[in-house]
């Protein structure tokens, strides 16, 4: 049987737990010390940090890759960046062991100081070194680059040319699509269409979203063939298809060659 007390009845409760905080221990003298090094150690860390990085810090967490990816493709991440700037967003990827980082004209935006954050590394500030806004590609240039000795940051190999891919050849595309940094997605090579403004470009069925722009184009072996430039709609057996388009090696080679050379 259970037992309700009235709301008049003056019964005291059987047991009151006191709210209070456990004591306050005085620090001995030696724990003050070490609490003052641990502290100096830090702010010494922070000082060494932001003298690295000083265009900022953390660094970028790419996601995970997907089961059964290519050899070369942690490599390969750390090679993709994100580019921001005050209007747009996108994805670059580094193309010389210098840092030289190649993406779409309209994510670049002919910037003179824009967000380069390293997938697996810090953010620098770039600035665009020559731009093709009929094609859709520019070149960055990373400033405050004395830090970045050769090797230092991976940079995807080119391939000679796009023009021995054939329909059906597997693909992957690696970049930064919504909110998501250095994804790798497998897809098909359709085909070659003319188009009006880019001249030829390949027709990719894999899903492309926005962050992709700028994103380098892989073969088998791990080596460019394209960069995406945009979403397109194609016919494909009476039915409309959405694919990704994406500029040819060969247009990113002819940008390397009206860059400035240092």
């Amino acid at each position: 049987m259970s037992h309700h007390r009235s709301p008049v009845d003056p019964s005291p409760p059987e047991r009151l737990v006191p709210l209070l905080l456990p004591p306050v221990e005085e620090p001995s003298p030696r724990r003050g010390r070490l609490f003052w090094t641990a502290m100096g150690l830090i702010l010494l860390l922070a000082f060494i940090l932001t003298s690295l990085f000083p265009q900022g810090f953390p660094f970028a967490w790419p996601a995970a890759l997907p089961a059964g990816a290519p050899s070369w493709a942690r490599d390969a991440q750390r090679a993709i960046a994100l580019i921001a700037t005050e209007t747009s967003q996108g994805t670059g990827f580094n193309v010389a062991p210098q840092g030289l980082f190649v993406t779409a004209a309209h994510v670049a935006q002919w910037c003179e100081s824009c967000s380069v954050t390293v997938l697996w590394g810090p953010r620098y500030r770039g600035t665009v070194m020559a731009e093709d806004d009929v094609l859709d590609v520019a070149l960055l240039d990373l400033k405050g680059k004395p830090l970045l000795a050769p090797g230092t940051l991976p940079a995807l190999p080119l391939r000679a040319s796009s023009e021995d891919l054939q329909p059906g050849d597997t693909i992957w595309v690696l970049g930064n699509p919504e909110d998501q940094l250095g994804v790798l997605t497998e897809g098909r090579f359709r085909g070659v269409y003319p188009d009006p403004r880019h001249g030829n470009v390949l027709i990719l069925f894999v899903p492309v979203q926005h962050g992709h722009s700028g994103s380098p184009v892989l073969d088998e072996e791990g080596r460019v063939v394209g960069m995406v430039i945009a979403l397109g709609i194609i016919e494909e057996l009476e039915t409309q298809v959405q694919v990704g388009v994406a500029l040819p090696v060969e247009a990113l080679w002819d940008i390397l060659e009206k860059a400035p050379h240092e």
